[in-house]
């Protein structure tokens, strides 16, 4: 099996990162908590932490390591608590996994002072070292007020195709030590 690394340098933030791809080889899309097994692991550098993406956009994090294989926790779990962003308007807030449905997400912690656009672009804001700014989470569903707070359920119709995503690519943040320790 060749496999490939491709590196990116973020100039404006001076971050650099390595994704390196993977096969799912087993995924479940429909339980409470969701999980997929890749055929990569610790003798490719994969760690527990790490952020996993596919085409679609983002779809967890590494959850357990063994030689050859990792388990990827997916965003359709509890509490994923990805940071991310709208991008109209930088409204932010956590991923959260409420709906219990497999194409849809939650945005929480969004002020209702301005409207949420439909089908604006939701992207992840590259907070907590994990994922790096601007990957592709999905794009607003639904914003509907939330009764007695002066916030948003803002619904996500998530990028990622859980029922159909084969190849995925695991993020490796060369300065996370760095940022870590600052923090």
């Amino acid at each position: 099996i060749v496999r490939d690394t491709i590196r990116d340098t973020d100039a404006t933030y001076e971050q650099q990162y390595t994704y390196i791809p993977a096969t799912v080889l087993k995924s479940t899309y429909d339980k409470r908590n969701n999980y997929m097994t890749i055929n990569i692991g610790r003798k490719q550098g994969i760690k527990r932490g790490m952020g996993v993406f596919s085409d679609g956009g983002i779809v967890g994090t590494i959850y357990q390591v063994s030689d050859h294989f990792s388990l990827v926790k997916t965003i359709l779990s509890i509490n994923p608590n990805v940071d991310i962003m709208l991008v109209e308007d930088g409204s932010f807030g956590l991923l959260k996994w409420e709906t219990r449905q497999a194409p849809l997400g939650n945005l929480s912690g969004v002020s209702n002072d301005r409207p949420i656009k439909k089908w604006g672009r939701v992207v992840t804001r590259g907070g907590g070292s994990i994922f790096p700014r601007g990957l592709e989470v999905g794009r607003v569903y639904r914003a509907t007020a939330i009764e007695g707070r002066a916030q948003w359920n803002v619904e996500i119709l998530l990028g990622t195709n859980f029922k159909k995503v084969q190849h995925v690519y695991v993020i490796k943040n060369l300065l996370k030590g760095e940022q870590d320790r600052l923090e």
